[in-house]
């Protein structure tokens, strides 16, 4: 039977280690992210559902005894434990639980895995394009043998970078995504891991950044450095990343904005683009299996000409044609060329009339305090006087 994932996975410590007092290990907190609810969610996968593994018991009271473990209800997951076959856990979440089984305080799974459980979209433990499943990457504190499901590194942990994530102890976020970046060979990949990080608001650039300013030299570093610096908060999808950083990269053109919404000049929604180019005054859409439909084509044909006619040229790709870098690169330079071409007066504005959007740094910092405040870990008078005042913040409308 599935088990919600309220429920906490029992995680003891391993045997060939010395366990310290209790009083003396490192108890991780739990994922604030989990928690807080009270600012508009992003969006976000929905909690996992898995099935915990258990313990072999001679006495069959708190698990099965290994003769009845050899049944074809139970599967084997590590040494002594075992999990009850179901033939919905398929799943990463699954795959994760069962690699993190015997863990010892210190130890944690880090990498798509921990980014998965914070329940960020894209990160599902499989390659793009073949789909094949990548392993579970698990950090530890002593030599363990890797196989094809899970990957065992040894690596110092700081207490502030391990985080429980339904009950599984997973690094934080910042040392997930860098050692996720750091074993990631393209350029490409590396900054749609970033961006798609960002897309879940489980951190901003800003942050990462100064994290990453910090961070004690590694193999991958430079590759992450290099992702950072590409990467965007606004993209939404792996495919929208993939064009504009063939817009970037491979037309040599400034980097554009990702869904900014377009007005008229009177302050009216027309629009909210893939990619906007201000400069060129030129919009990129990518067109997904969703846009086959019959209405939804007709609106975005609609569309497309409320934008043509306020001076926006624009160009669109499908579901295949970013492989061909070149042409695409091709298309978008012709549309830039149309649009200096073009003697079409510039109807048309990315500022709204009155208070804009939220930043991405206002919003966390909101979510933090508001979570804090739920937990009775600051009074409303701190609560008031820690909240963002920027112009754009809630605080200051």
């Amino acid at each position: 039977m599935l088990i919600p994932p309220a429920d906490p996975l029992p995680i003891p410590p391993a045997d060939p280690l010395p366990i310290p007092p209790a009083d003396q290990l490192p108890i991780p907190p739990e994922d604030p992210l989990q928690e807080a609810r009270l600012v508009p969610p992003p969006p976000r996968l929905d909690p996992p559902r898995f099935v915990p593994p258990v313990r072999l018991d001679s006495t069959g009271a708190a698990g099965p005894t290994r003769s009845q473990a050899r049944g074809k209800k139970w599967r084997r997951c590590g040494h002594g434990w075992v999990v009850e076959d179901h033939g919905e856990i398929d799943q990463p979440a699954q795959r994760i639980v069962e690699a993190a089984v015997g863990l010892s305080p210190g130890e944690a799974v880090t990498g798509w895995c921990s980014i998965h459980l914070a329940r960020a979209r894209y990160f599902d433990g499989a390659t793009t394009i073949r789909r094949t499943n990548l392993p579970v990457r698990v950090l530890v504190g002593w030599d363990r043998r890797s196989s094809e499901a899970a990957t065992y590194s040894r690596a110092a942990l700081s207490r502030d970078e391990i985080v429980l994530r339904h009950g599984i102890p997973c690094t934080n976020i910042h040392r997930a995504l860098l050692d996720e970046l750091c074993v990631t060979s393209d350029i490409r990949d590396a900054v749609v891991l970033v961006d798609m990080v960002l897309h879940a608001e489980l951190t901003s650039l800003n942050r990462f950044e100064a994290y990453l300013a910090g961070a004690p030299r590694r193999r991958g570093l430079r590759m992450a450095r290099r992702a950072v610096a590409l990467a965007v908060e606004g993209s939404e999808s792996p495919r929208e990343t993939l064009m504009r950083l063939v817009w970037v990269l491979d037309a040599g053109l400034p980097q554009p904005l990702c869904n900014r919404s377009v007005h008229d000049l009177s302050g009216r929604f027309v629009a909210r683009p893939d990619l906007l180019s201000s400069e060129f005054g030129v919009v990129g859409e990518y067109d997904g299996e969703n846009h086959r439909e019959t209405r939804r084509r007709r609106r975005d044909i609609d569309r497309e000409a409320k934008m043509r006619n306020l001076g926006l040229e624009v160009f669109s790709f499908v579901a295949g044609e970013l492989h061909d870098r070149e042409a695409a690169a091709r298309r978008m330079l012709g549309a830039v060329a149309r649009a200096r071409r073009s003697r079409l007066p510039r109807r048309w504005s990315t500022e709204p009339i009155g208070p804009g959007p939220d930043s991405l740094d206002d919003r966390l910092r909101l979510r933090e305090v508001m979570t804090k405040f739920v937990r009775g870990e600051v009074a409303l008078a701190d609560l008031l006087r820690e909240t963002p005042a920027s112009p754009a913040s809630p605080a200051a409308r």
